[in-house]
């Protein structure tokens, strides 16, 4: 017999400051009566000897996943924490007030748990709760806030770009009598520079009645609801501030000239389904309301009527500057991971050229793919694509470049014809220099994969910002067995200066520093991104708990100027094998996008790495090692950002999870599916499309999946093979032998919505020789072309204007 005895486990009673009202003089912060929790767990097991070799090879077959953990919240401030809340209900405002600076200045960048699952950070806890108290402690913070506050705010108004601030400022001085008028400026300065969902972001601060419960947008809080409803339910439910969400609390603006802004934002961002109900809803607030907008005098209602009316002339899309029409810079063809391409995909199957990879790629590369092809067959995961993670590549289009690499070479090829990009270079090879391979690495590789957890093969893609190319290079390991000696060696971001043929700018970490990143269990999980303020990416550290955080490299040098903790923890491997990782950050309005596929979502400021918010999702908690579900397939899966909503699908969770991006509110979480999409194609108007054995049509508000195709139940139909696309007002779906086209909308009769095809595009075909058939595989476009890029080879093909993409 063996008896499991759990000792005690004491829990810390933590604050949960609940807004109710904000009535002039009464106190609006509700606190519960702090206590400890004793738990005493007792646990007894019994079985028999001979069952325990059978009990121990099943549970090495299992999966089993715990919740992540968020950073621990150390025992001070937890003490401060409490103290302030015995301070503001005892009412003593001098000192509650001094403890709230206390605690910002010293805590401010750690997260705080405010509701079930759901972190912000104590900067922007403590402007929750100074928001929520009566005039008289208002007052004090204000007087001792004001006068730094109006500097600041005289110089918001003389920078050239305010937005492009120090964004800790606004923290500092939200609550102060100039935060409302800030949050105009900046939301204004915003519009003018093409950024909308920012621009709303500030706008929707200024009065809680601006918004719906949990801080979302009426728009989706409404869903389905007329305009007339809706504005009569939310007139009637703006009794009680909103919990833990954010706003001014009492400005003086105008309020129908910051609703005229947000039809506005929608109008100029071209999304006039929701701008038609937006100024519907705004008539029945202000239907007399006069004031200036646009250039114009005249009533609001009536110059964004004519706005509307316009719609063509004065309807535009994410500014041409966010994203070059012509090219795919990166993963998924933009930062925020949600491009469609500007035309559509009409072209003739006959590759224009083709590359081998095994022409000018190392043995130790392609063999190890055959091996791990094999071992992913010996899986038996019943009815889905057992080939589908022999896909590796995904290759770029910058320029007259169409750019590729693995994990030893980058390939830049001139896109027209398939030759060398650059004059000397080997094969196309621009990293090494000269064609040279470092051997002992790729060897090196190649064992470690051979030890990886089967369940992700390594995946290739990159990322070129201002002619600089960033790339995940060396190694693909990102945890490592316990005792396995493999080593992070060589695993690094290297930056290749496209203007120059390739020239090598800089590595990180550096030779100086890489013993002592291996020595420190380090890895990079996929490429970087990068803005004008620095190049970002994933790092991981340990094996059988992996932490994951979020580094910035310097554009120009790629020294590290911060990096910042999300979470930590098990992974499929359970620190018993060696494991390959892919994570990918979205980036969006000077804001980081983190699935982390370890238990949580989390959103970063770009300007110092602060955490915005940070929701911890349920895992996946066990399943079988050898036949795993199928959303564990999906390899590359970084979140989608689409007008002000964060979409993500974990690879350790059978949901989609969709949530408001500027404070991380969970909107929706998709239902139980049959099948489970691994790629998360990008977002069309108000639908997602995603794609995997299927083609789905997701409800990009309400989460609701409208349609699939074909039905999961049929097991004859085709079967998807590879990531396809967003082109024109249409959806790419490739299979082994096909692409499927059909519409990004779907038909409506009643309450049923069909999917609409526009044909089939034949890549295997009775008419063509051997050597020209084509294949299936990863889909990008860009300077004409769409690439292919199969198990076995590179392919390029002529993209042909169709009369819509002439006009």
């Amino acid at each position: 017999m063996i008896s499991l005895l759990a000792g005690a486990v004491v829990a810390e009673a933590s604050l949960r400051a609940i807004v109710e009202n904000r009535q002039e003089g009464v106190l609006n912060l509700r606190f519960p009566i702090f206590g400890v929790v004793l738990s005493l767990l007792f646990g007894a097991g019994r079985f028999a000897a001979a069952d325990w070799p059978r009990l121990r090879s099943a549970a090495a077959d299992r999966i089993q996943l715990n919740q992540a953990t968020i950073e621990d919240f150390p025992s001070d401030a937890s003490s401060m924490r409490m103290r302030l809340a015995a301070l503001i209900e005892e009412r003593n405002w001098e000192e509650a007030i001094s403890t709230l600076f206390e605690l910002a200045d010293k805590f401010g960048h750690l997260l705080i748990e405010t509701d079930n699952r759901h972190y912000l950070n104590i900067n922007t806890y403590c402007q929750i709760l100074l928001a929520g108290l009566p005039s008289e402690p208002l007052t004090l913070y204000r007087n001792r806030i004001d006068a730094p506050a109006e500097d600041w705010y005289r110089h918001l108004h003389n920078v050239v770009d305010p937005i492009a601030d120090d964004p800790s400022q606004l923290d500092q001085f939200f609550c102060s009598r100039y935060g409302d008028d800030a949050l105009l400026l900046l939301g204004d300065r915003a519009l003018e520079r093409g950024h909308p969902d920012r621009a709303r972001e500030y706008w929707q601060r200024i009065d809680e009645s601006l918004t719906a419960e949990g801080g979302t947008s009426l728009w989706h809080a409404y869903q389905g609801a007329t305009p007339e409803t809706a504005a009569k339910e939310h007139a009637s439910k703006r009794t009680k501030a909103t919990r833990y969400v954010l706003t001014y609390p009492d400005s003086n603006l105008d309020l129908a000239a910051i609703r005229a802004r947000l039809v506005l934002a929608s109008i100029l961002q071209g999304d006039l389904p929701r701008a038609r109900w937006e100024l519907a809803v705004f008539r029945q607030f202000h239907p007399e309301a006069h004031g200036r907008l646009a250039g114009r005098d005249d009533a609001y209602a009536e110059i964004l009527e004519q706005l509307l009316s316009n719609q063509t002339a004065v309807s535009q899309s994410i500014p041409s500057s966010f994203v070059q029409r012509e090219a795919w810079p990166t993963f998924a063809g933009a930062p925020a991971r949600n491009r469609v391409f500007w035309q559509t995909l009409d072209f003739t199957p006959v590759p224009r050229w083709q590359l081998n990879y095994a022409r000018v790629m190392p043995a130790a590369e392609l063999t190890m793919r055959d091996a791990e092809k094999k071992a992913l067959l010996l899986k038996k995961s019943a009815g889905f694509d057992r080939g589908r993670n022999d896909l590796y590549f995904y290759p770029l289009v910058v320029r007259n470049w169409a750019l590729l690499n693995n994990s030893s070479q980058i390939f830049a090829f001139n896109i027209q014809d398939g030759k060398p990009a650059f004059e000397g270079s080997h094969f196309g090879q621009i990293y090494p220099r000269g064609g040279l391979l470092v051997a002992k690495e790729v060897k090196r590789d190649a064992r470690n994969r051979l030890a990886a957890d089967p369940l992700l093969p390594p995946q290739y893609s990159m990322t070129v910002f201002n002619s600089r190319l960033f790339a995940r290079m060396g190694t693909q390991l990102t945890s490592r067995a316990v005792g396995f000696d493999t080593g992070y060696a060589g695993n690094r971001i290297v930056c290749i200066n496209l203007e120059r043929e390739g020239a090598l700018e800089w590595n990180f970490p550096s030779e100086e520093e890489e013993a002592e990143f291996d020595r420190d269990k380090w890895s990079f999980e996929g490429p970087p991104l990068a803005d004008s303020n620095g190049v970002y990416v994933v790092m991981r550290q340990g094996a059988m708990q992996a932490v994951c955080h979020v580094a910035c490299l310097d554009l120009q040098t790629g020294k590290l100027r911060w990096r910042q903790k999300i979470c930590q923890s098990n992974t499929p491997g359970r620190g018993t094998r060696n494991e390959i990782t892919h994570t990918l950050l979205t980036l969006s309005e000077r804001s980081l996008y983190l699935n982390t596929n370890l238990g949580a979502i989390a959103s970063l400021r770009t300007e110092d790495g602060q955490l915005r918010w940070v929701y911890r999702y349920e895992r996946t908690t066990s399943a079988v090692a050898s036949d795993p579900p199928s959303h564990f397939g999906r390899t590359l899966n970084p979140c989608v950002y689409a007008r002000g909503v964060v979409i993500a699908a974990p690879r350790d969770s059978p949901s989609l999870m969709a949530f408001d991006a500027k404070n991380g509110r969970l909107l929706w979480k998709s239902a139980p599916m049959t099948s489970y999409p691994l790629h998360l194609l990008g977002v069309a108007d108000d639908t997602l499309l995603a794609a995997g054995e299927n083609l789905w049509w997701f409800n990009v508000i309400t989460g609701r999946a409208h349609a699939v195709w074909p039905q999961p139940s049929n097991r004859s139909g085709p079967r998807g093979y590879g990531r396809g696309l967003l082109a024109g007002d249409r959806v790419y779906w490739p299979t082994r032998d096909n692409i499927y086209v059909f519409d990004q909308k779907l038909v409506q009769n009643g309450p049923q919505f069909y999917p609409v095809q526009r044909g089939i595009i034949a890549l295997r075909r009775p008419d063509l020789p051997a050597g020209q058939q084509a294949e299936g595989g990863n889909l990008v476009a860009g300077n004409g072309f769409c690439l292919i890029a199969g198990r076995d080879r590179l392919q390029a093909f002529s993209l042909v204007p169709s009369d819509s993409d002439r006009n």
